[in-house]
């Protein structure tokens, strides 16, 4: 009858532990996913203030060459 307990107990631990673990990973994914977000939306502002570093940058490296 212990062991059934004990058992029962460690089961219950282990569950708890596996949602501690399911929540940290959550987390970690929201805090990517706003960081990606956040990154698309600052593109999307230079963007339309005329400002693109990836035209900068070829222009720099076609300059360069020269």
């Amino acid at each position: 009858m212990q062991n059934a307990g004990s058992a029962i107990h460690k089961s219950k631990i282990l569950f708890l532990a596996l949602l501690l673990v399911l929540r940290k990973l959550l987390m970690l994914h929201e805090t990517a996913a706003k960081t990606s977000r956040n990154t698309v939306q600052d593109h999307i502002i230079l963007k339309r203030a005329g400002f693109n570093r990836l035209d900068d940058e070829r222009k720099n490296f076609v300059n360069s060459d020269v």
